[in-house]
């Protein structure tokens, strides 16, 4: 089935289409793909301006532009909230979409995550209970997104999964003694689940030149900003990372991601799959919200729910 062409604003019909070796997503997979865009748009707004620009105001200003400080702040609490809310939502339309799309198990699993949050926002539960949900979640995401994906990816997929529970487990507080050695797990997670993504997409024929242009820019930053003397303080505001992995893997990973995401944002059909990439970012090595716990499943619900590499949908 080729669905190369599909576009997500451009689709007119609200039914699954199958014929004439084409298929229309229908009005819940937009939906989705639209929510989980905007809470990426929300989320890169939350890690530039929350966790990067206040704490080096505060730091480098100090009281002397306490004003100034305080109005950054305060946007950056509200694109924290304003995320979460998108976050809950992308994930109730996946769970939406995988209703439609018969698969029961995940549905369990989304709605017991969107219950447990939920709850825990009210007071009703402890966030070890979230913790537990997003993990049992993340395994029903990678069952459905490796059945029909090839080696490379159903293995950036695994990566992906690994690195949530990793997450989930060093907030956890199941894993007392073992914090950073989950964290060093998840960061390498990570990097190793880019540069298979990578590799798994440039078999895809919808590569061109202004993929290997991000994946120029990308290396060309990795090496600039890993020459600062900063950035090992700013990647531990941004996302959490310790950066103990040799600094040439960054370098290949940074590659990979502007590789993934300028060919990923070039084509109206994937730009929720280059959403994914910055939900990744959003949510961190370690989540320190219980919305970043659900950013990262939303990234790996996202990616499980497309196969680039053979244009289909995995959910079908």
């Amino acid at each position: 089935m080729n669905v190369a062409n599909w576009s997500i604003v451009e689709l007119h019909s609200s039914v699954l289409v199958r014929g004439n070796d084409r298929a229309r997503p229908t009005a819940l997979l937009r939906l989705a793909a639209a929510l989980t865009s905007a809470a990426a748009a929300t989320g890169l707004v939350e890690v530039l301006i929350d966790r990067v620009s206040v704490p080096a105001m505060a730091g480098a200003l100090g009281a002397s532009a306490a004003i100034v400080t305080s109005a950054v702040a305060w946007i950056g609490t509200l694109a924290v909230s304003v995320t979460a809310v998108l976050v809950l939502l992308a994930v109730s339309a996946w769970s939406g979409y995988a209703w439609d799309r018969h698969q029961m198990f995940a549905v369990a699993a989304f709605v017991a995550v969107i219950a447990t949050v939920v709850a825990g926002v009210v007071g009703g539960t402890t966030l070890l209970v979230v913790h537990i949900s997003v993990m049992v979640a993340a395994v029903a995401a990678l069952a459905i997104g490796v059945r029909n994906a090839s080696p490379l990816y159903s293995g950036a997929l695994w990566a992906v999964t690994l690195a949530v529970m990793t997450g989930q487990w060093s907030v956890s507080g199941l894993g007392n003694g073992a914090i950073l050695t989950s964290r060093a797990l998840g960061e390498a997670a990570l990097v190793l689940a880019i540069v298979l993504l990578a590799l798994a997409v440039s078999r895809s024929s919808h590569r061109g030149r202004a993929s290997l242009l991000g994946l120029a820019a990308g290396a060309g930053l990795a090496l600039a900003s890993l020459a600062s003397e900063y950035m090992p303080l700013v990647a531990l505001w941004a996302t959490g990372a310790m950066l103990w992995l040799p600094t040439l893997l960054y370098v290949a990973a940074a590659a990979a991601a502007g590789y993934l995401f300028v060919g990923w944002v070039v084509d109206r059909a994937t730009r929720h799959l280059a959403a994914a990439l910055i939900l990744l970012l959003v949510a961190g090595i370690e989540p320190t919200l219980v919305h970043h716990s659900l950013t990262a499943l939303l990234a790996l619900v996202t990616l499980s729910a497309w196969s680039p590499t053979r244009g289909e949908l995995s959910w079908q």
